[in-house]
């Protein structure tokens, strides 16, 4: 479909008829209300005792789609393994042979060194170069197809998200509406909803990493040979993960502070759009234009 668009926009100038249809499962009204039916029975728990989460709601609304997505990503991995394999196989085809053929020397001139050059090399067929070829292709086009996908389902979590952040909105009277809530709105709907495209895919390996971690272990261990050499690497990664844990507090850390610091330039750029008119009469343009610019 964008080849076709891409022609149509090569032709003319598009406009909002040569724009596609969304699908209807990706349209917004189904995914809002499927979010939203789902978010009805955590407002149920909060109401009985217990304590709401988005999660929970997100989790019902895509968990097949997720644990279906999750066993091909699964599969994925065991392709890249396989992947490795054929990589090595190609690569073997064109090493040298030492078994056969004539051997020449090459002398270094004013040195004593000689390198041993090797004339031979082992025949190589043009059949299996062309199916380690294609097996190769094919798993990387597997992995741009499933890769793709995830980031659809979480685009589907982010538009449902905002759906459903507005209809609570149009819900509430214009007395509710202070300016922190405005401010904790906007920041929901233009940055927080953002990571659903981002941490979908990342997510899902909470459940492969075990398994991928004892398969590599197990290759490692026993078909390269390496014994207990490998589970220094494994030591390691298993040190590292309470740094991992610190960074990613951290970062939240951070990202609250910067929320803070965005949340006071929305407070300032509400205050002097509400009061342009005086701003303008009383020339204090260059004085906010400072204030604007100190604040970003």
């Amino acid at each position: 479909w964008t080849g076709r668009i891409f022609w149509k926009g090569y032709h003319h100038t598009l406009d909002e008829a040569d724009v596609y249809d969304v699908l209807p499962k990706d349209s917004t009204v189904k995914l809002s209300s499927n979010l939203a039916r789902e978010w009805e029975k955590e407002l149920y728990m909060y109401k009985t005792g217990g304590r709401p989460r988005l999660t929970r709601a997100l989790w019902r609304c895509y968990r097949l789609q997720i644990l279906s997505f999750t066993f091909l990503i699964f599969m994925e991995e065991c392709l890249r393994v396989v992947q490795a394999y054929l990589m090595g196989m190609f690569i073997k085809l064109f090493e040298v042979d030492d078994s056969h053929g004539d051997e020449s020397f090459n002398n270094y001139s004013g040195t004593n060194n000689t390198i041993k050059i090797n004339s031979q090399r082992q025949m190589i067929t043009q059949p299996d170069v062309f199916i380690y070829i294609a097996f190769i292709i094919l798993a990387y086009l597997v992995s741009i197809f499933l890769d793709h996908n995830f980031f659809h389902y979480g685009y589907r979590m982010r538009v449902a998200t905002t759906s459903l952040i507005y209809r609570k909105v149009m819900r509430l009277c214009s007395s509710a509406l202070r300016p922190s809530i405005m401010e904790m709105i906007m920041n929901l709907v233009t940055k927080e909803v953002d990571i659903f495209p981002v941490v979908v895919l990342p997510a899902t390996y909470i459940l492969i990493g075990p398994v991928q971690l004892g398969v590599t272990c197990y290759l490692l261990w026993d078909w390269l040979k390496l014994g207990p050499a490998c589970i220094m690497s494994f030591a390691l990664l298993f040190l590292l993960f309470p740094l991992q844990v610190f960074m990613g507090r951290l970062s939240r850390l951070l990202r609250e502070k910067m929320d803070n610091l965005t949340n006071s330039r929305l407070r300032h750029l509400q205050l002097i759009v509400s009061g342009l008119e005086e701003m303008k009469t009383s020339n204090w343009s260059e004085f906010c234009e400072r204030v604007i610019g100190r604040s970003r």
